[in-house]
Order: C-alpha cells, then sequence, then structure tokens
C-alpha cells in the first residue's frame, strides 16, 4: 500500500502530465476529476485506523496528540457511567452548550473549541465499533453520537455530529444531548 505522501505525489504528476498535453479547459476537467477522486480515494490514516505512533498521549494522560493531523484532543469525555444522552447522561450537552463548554474547558491550559465534522472523523476508527476509536488513546469512550461545529446546511434546527457507535457522520437537532470532545 502506497503512503499517502507518495499517493499525493503520484496525483501532483498527473495533475503536471494533464496540464503540458492539453486545453486549458480539459486540463480544468481533469484537474476537477483528479480532485473529485482524491477525495473519495480512501487514504491512510484519513480516519483513525489504530496505527502505531499515531497518537501521542499527554504526560498528564489528559490529552492526546494525533501525530498525523497535529489536532490535540481532549482524552476523556464527561460521562455517567451506562447513562446515555438521551436519559440525561452527565456531559450531554446541546450543540450551544458544547461550543460554550469547549471554550471554556481549562484543561491542559485551555484553548478549546468543538471540531469541524471532517476533524472529528479523523479519529473515528470504521475498523471497530462501540466505540469506533482507538481504545488505547481514548479510554472509557461512551458510545454515542459528539456534536461538531459545523451547521446542517439550510436548516439552523440541526447541525451535523459524529457516531462512536460506527464512526459515520449524520444531521442531529441542536436542541438534543450530544456527547462532546473538544479539539485545539
Amino acid at each position: 500500500m502506497r503512503t499517502h505522501q507518495a499517493r499525493y505525489k503520484a496525483k501532483r504528476v498527473i495533475m503536471a502530465e494533464a496540464r503540458s498535453n492539453t486545453s486549458p479547459r480539459m486540463t480544468n476537467l481533469v484537474a476537477l476529476g483528479l480532485t473529485l477522486a482524491a477525495l473519495i480515494t480512501p487514504i491512510p490514516h484519513a480516519r483513525a485506523e489504530a496505527c502505531i505512533g499515531r497518537y501521542t498521549v499527554s504526560t498528564d494522560m489528559t490529552t492526546v496528540t494525533d501525530n498525523d493531523t497535529h489536532l490535540t484532543w481532549q482524552r476523556k469525555v464527561e460521562t455517567s457511567a451506562g447513562m446515555p444522552c438521551l436519559n440525561g447522561g452527565n456531559g450531554c450537552r446541546t450543540w450551544q452548550g458544547a461550543k460554550s463548554y469547549c471554550s471554556g474547558l481549562a484543561l491542559a491550559g485551555g484553548g478549546w473549541r468543538l471540531p469541524h465534522v471532517l476533524e472529528l472523523l479523523t479519529i473515528a476508527d470504521e475498523a471497530t465499533s462501540n466505540p469506533a476509536i482507538d481504545p488505547t488513546a481514548f479510554p472509557s469512550t461512551p458510545t454515542g453520537n459528539y456534536w461538531v461545529s459545523t451547521p446542517w446546511s439550510g436548516d439552523a434546527s440541526a447541525a451535523w455530529g459524529v457516531s462512536f457507535v460506527n464512526g459515520a457522520a449524520g444531521g442531529a437537532f441542536v436542541s438534543d444531548p450530544l456527547h462532546v470532545r473538544c479539539v485545539r
């Protein structure tokens, strides 16, 4: 399997060849096609497939740095053991409450925010389920849905979320209580 860097370089070479051998209109079509192919082509570590060295846990065990994306994650989320969000579990918040929680989180010096949908998907591991996340880097992660900062296009009453049951993204009403994992 080729690495992400090798795949990226190969696509750049193909694009350069397309530019030198075709008209400007064809070059744009080829570039668009390659861009779309890049978006749907699986790339190692685009999702959080558990790889040795992927994550670094802080010495105080409160944060996890993703060595591929260089994002730092809150390691453990607030939760009540066995209490799902829909039953009023501790740590479950509305969308606005999730954004406020992250911006006010003082953990490891502060500077936290609610992640974008694509950011949270980078730690979702579709190869596992219940929870769909690396259990070594993120122990005791409750299964369920987690808020992201991405609003649902065209509907102010909804926003995106990521399920750590199966690692998929979907929508939820902003008034629904969901889990929260902050990033910086």
